[in-house]
């Protein structure tokens, strides 16, 4: 299946994809690429894991003022 220049491929490519676990893509030169279904996102992208470091607010706002003087 190309997807250059035809109307509806990309439609198409989503529909087998529901079908499928997963949809296989060669490219002319042999190349294999697999398109899967991505897991469905829980939470919030910005739920994010903390770190742990001996940092302080103040060395936090000095290397941000440090950054923004250079510009």
């Amino acid at each position: 299946m190309r997807a250059s220049g035809r109307p509806g491929v990309w439609r198409r490519l989503a529909e087998r994809l529901l079908a499928r676990a997963q949809v296989r893509i060669r490219r002319r030169d042999g190349s294999v690429f697999v398109l899967r279904q991505a897991p469905p996102e829980t939470g919030s992208p910005l739920d994010v894991p903390g770190i742990r470091t001996r940092a302080t607010t103040r060395d936090v706002l000095r290397a941000v003022r440090e950054a923004r003087a250079r510009r």
